[in-house]
């Protein structure tokens, strides 16, 4: 397909040669401390004078080819055309914006409109966006090239911790959710008089072309709480609001599915609320309130690691808290009776499973766990009854077959339930049995359905699954 990019741009610019001289430093400078104090201390590698191959490093094509960047590739930005009297690149641009300022340091052109709130200081902004200067077609800096190439990515911005250009910064707290948006952003809101040389040239007025994908909401999680004094940090109304930021962080990490990152998040949360100084019985009534929340959701992360013993250690940690609250969270108490499941403990399992089934008693993940849990239990006595028996050397077929229906009675007890709790809920329709491990729990199932008035059928597809629906009034 021929490309939609004149040949003369893709000439000009792998033609370009960059010929001021790189320094390699041996390491990174703090970006943050530099636009904070304006100055910094950093080491010269002493050999980098002599690698010349450094002299190629701030260009785009050394780390990519031009297909890569032909998205990123920006012609409005290049010289006027013959005879158009309508001023440089960058006027055109602001002959379409708006003032954000009076000085008219930033101005702003909306492409897509967004939704909901604008964003807030202090907090955590998935953005894309691109960053060019006039007369220069390809970006100096992207979400593309911050993710090496590797897609359309958004990249997470700290509002409240000094990181972003306060031009920059300015202008995405005008934003909303969805929206795409151009910026003119002064070289005073930006690299100032002497810019980046030599991608970024002396009094640059940057163009931002910026998409918001989302925010987290942090509160004062970057605002003030590093100033506090030691006392002052120890104060629950001080934790609170930095302890609210990174619960959270820790929500939107589980969103993402990074549940070790969560988790850090969360226990960070458990350990700041622990240590805070409570001044009256409301202080410790929110804060015992919000512990639960998180040693619930650090229950969830670990079940999802399949780390059983912490989601057991996290749930008795909440109930040490308050018991009453702890017993009053459904969600907790099923988390701690799968975990519990899962570690073999069935009767300990049965206990928080049918706790949670009071609390929530049309849950069909509930009786779903109760159901896996009859079955484990069952197959468990069965496999330890059968290995007694050749242990001792018994052979006696009619005993086995009495304690196989004792069993069988109570898979059948378990079953009864959860088909129950489904024929008297009206907001469900069918029901979907699975993990049946024998033909005989199976008949079973399709039996006890059978009796309440139920449809019940075997459903071969991926998963061999009982399918049970409701008869049509």
């Amino acid at each position: 397909m021929p490309s939609v990019f004149d040949s003369s741009v893709q000439d000009r610019y792998f033609d370009e040669v960059i010929s001021a001289p790189v320094i390699s430093l041996t390491e990174g400078l703090p970006l943050s401390e530099l636009l904070n104090t304006h100055q910094t201390e950093f080491e010269v590698r002493p050999d980098s004078d002599e690698d010349e191959s450094l002299n190629k490093f701030n260009s785009a094509e050394s780390c990519f080819n031009f297909n890569d960047l032909e998205h990123e590739i920006n012609l409005n930005v290049l010289d006027e055309e013959e005879g158009d009297g309508g001023g440089s690149p960058f006027d055109k641009y602001r002959k379409k914006m708006t003032k954000l300022r009076d000085d008219g340091k930033i101005m702003k052109s909306i492409s897509k409109q967004g939704f909901g709130c604008t964003v807030p200081e202090n907090c955590l902004v998935y953005v894309r966006y691109k960053a060019y200067v006039e007369y220069q077609e390809i970006p100096f800096d992207s979400t593309f090239m911050q993710s090496n190439g590797s897609g359309n990515l958004s990249v997470p911005l700290n509002l409240g911790k000094g990181e972003v250009l306060p031009g920059l910064h300015e202008a995405i707290l005008t934003m909303k959710k969805g929206e795409k948006a151009e910026f003119l952003i002064h070289p005073d809101l930006c690299y100032g008089k002497m810019g980046c040389p030599p991608r970024i040239p002396e009094e640059a007025t940057i163009l931002f072309l910026v998409e918001i994908e989302r925010f987290v909401d942090c509160g004062d999680i970057y605002s003030n709480f590093d100033d506090l004094s030691s006392e002052e940090r120890l104060e629950f109304s001080n934790i609170y609001p930095s302890a609210k930021g990174y619960y959270e962080l820790g929500n939107d990490c589980f969103k993402k599915e990074s549940y070790n990152s969560a988790v850090v998040k969360y226990r960070r949360v458990i350990n700041m609320l622990h240590n805070a100084r409570l001044a009256n019985e409301e202080e410790e009534n929110k804060r015992n309130h919000f512990l639960i929340k998180n040693y619930t959701n650090a229950c969830v992360c670990y079940n999802q690691l399949k780390n059983y013993k912490k989601v057991c250690i996290m749930a008795a940690d909440a109930v040490k808290v308050s018991h009453r609250e702890a017993f009053k969270n459904s969600k907790l108490l099923y988390f701690w009776g799968v975990a519990k499941m899962h570690l073999n403990d069935y009767e300990g399992a049965k206990k928080h499973l049918m706790s949670a089934k009071k609390l929530r008693p049309s849950d069909s993940e509930i009786s779903t766990a109760l159901a896996d849990l009859a079955k484990r239990k069952m197959n468990a006595e069965r496999t330890e009854k059968l290995m007694m028996r050749k242990a001792f050397g018994f052979h006696h077929e009619p005993a086995k077959v009495k304690e196989i229906n004792e069993t069988e009675e109570s898979f059948k007890e378990t079953i009864g339930k959860q088909l129950q709790d489904f024929k008297m809920n009206p907001n469900m329709d069918s029901l979907i049995l699975k993990d049946l491990v024998t033909v005989d729990e199976e008949e079973i199932c399709i039996k006890v359905a059978k009796e309440m008035g139920l449809y019940a059928r075997v459903a071969e597809g991926d998963l061999r699954v009982i399918h049970v629906k409701k008869p049509a009034e």
